[in-house]
């Protein structure tokens, strides 16, 4: 009973994949991915339905990603890896020339909730 519903569950996450991009159901791959992360059998079985359509770099990124066996004869290349995820464009403030940056005497704290302000 449990083996039906990973595989369930599975194919639910691997069909919302290649559903249209415009969709709010749409998941990107490295979602997934994420998603199935620590979890082999499942990371492959996605990589299986990556396999039938025909997405062999994305299969070999996986495996590389998640030191998975299986798969090694395949090429990679980088720029056909659908699941990678996006670059994080974000970066130190202080290294930015276009950000405003604080006097080095201005001292800030975070808070979390309205308790914490003295």
């Amino acid at each position: 009973m449990v083996e039906i519903f990973e595989v369930n569950s599975v194919n639910h996450y691997v069909s919302r994949i290649f559903l249209d991009k415009k969709l709010e159901d749409h998941l990107p791959i490295y979602r997934v991915e994420d998603l199935f992360r620590g979890n082999y059998s499942r990371l492959e079985k996605l990589c299986k339905a990556m396999v039938k359509k025909n997405r062999l770099s994305t299969v070999k990124g996986i495996c590389l990603r998640n030191n998975l066996e299986g798969y090694q004869t395949l090429d990679y290349d980088e720029t056909w890896d659908d699941g990678l995820p996006p670059l994080d464009s974000f970066g130190p403030i202080s290294k930015k020339e276009s950000c405003l940056s604080l006097n080095p005497g201005v001292e800030v704290i975070f808070v979390s909730n309205i308790m914490e302000i003295e």
